[in-house]
């Protein structure tokens, strides 16, 4: 990484890293006043990338800064990615507003820097679903994005970052919830094929309203009752994303 050694001592002092694209991105931002910024220079940056910070010991945060262009923004995806793999998931990208490709050449039009600092993740989420351009695909993206998010073991980044998907994909955090229907529902797959059923199908919800009571759903009675009367309770919700769950045939 270009300029990593003299920039170490800012790094370490600001407890943050700009990653850039070439030397002369490294020399514009420095001559602005940021002093802790390394560039890849033509390389991917890659997991030795990172590894190059662990001497430092400190928490780093990271803020990509690529190249203006789609390049960029695909060199800004795939850092994400590694950094997402080594544990970094608060990382930042930096989108450059300037009308210029990138920081450089802000430098040599004599502009004013204006970079708006934003969620990696939220970035990374966001350029993926609107790249998948069918519903089938945005389906198998959510279901990749689900397996990232509880593959994590720490508490509050997960929580975070659930947070965050959806607030980017305007989902229900019930979406990321929804394998904890299993504990709760052992031995009851027929209810809540019925359920499932009811909720996709007027017809069978028409015919469940005029014969049953609710007891035959035993302890998801309450969960029946709120379907008929229209309320989107959190296991409604629950049994409504969930795919395992099939209709009665």
């Amino acid at each position: 990484l270009y300029n990593l050694s003299n920039a170490k001592t800012e790094i370490q002092k600001s407890n943050k890293v700009y990653i850039c694209e070439g030397f002369l991105d490294v020399v514009a931002l420095s001559k602005m006043g940021f002093k802790n910024a390394v560039a890849t220079c033509g390389t991917a940056f890659s997991n030795e990338s990172v590894a190059s910070f662990n001497k430092l010991k400190n928490e780093i945060e990271f803020v990509l800064c690529f190249d203006n262009d789609k390049a960029g923004i695909l060199a800004n995806i795939r850092a994400y990615e590694i950094l997402f793999k080594n544990g970094f998931y608060g990382s930042k990208i930096a989108i450059l507003k300037n009308e210029a490709k990138d920081i450089g050449e802000v430098l040599e039009r004599g502009q004013e820097l204006n970079l708006k600092e934003v969620s990696g993740f939220k970035y990374y989420v966001r350029y993926y679903f609107k790249e998948a351009k069918t519903p089938k695909a945005k389906d198998e993206f959510l279901k990749s994005l689900k397996e990232k998010i509880l593959s994590i073991n720490e508490y509050f980044a997960k929580e975070e970052l659930i947070k965050q998907a959806c607030e980017a994909l305007n989902i229900p955090k019930e979406y990321f919830l929804q394998d904890k229907i299993n504990t709760q529902t052992q031995g009851q797959k027929l209810p809540l094929m019925i359920l499932k059923s009811i909720l996709e199908d007027k017809d069978i919800m028409e015919l469940c309203v005029n014969y049953l009571e609710g007891d035959e759903f035993g302890s998801l009675k309450g969960v029946f009752l709120d379907i008929i009367k229209g309320v989107q309770s959190k296991e409604v919700i629950e049994i409504l994303l969930k795919e395992e769950i099939e209709r009665i045939p």
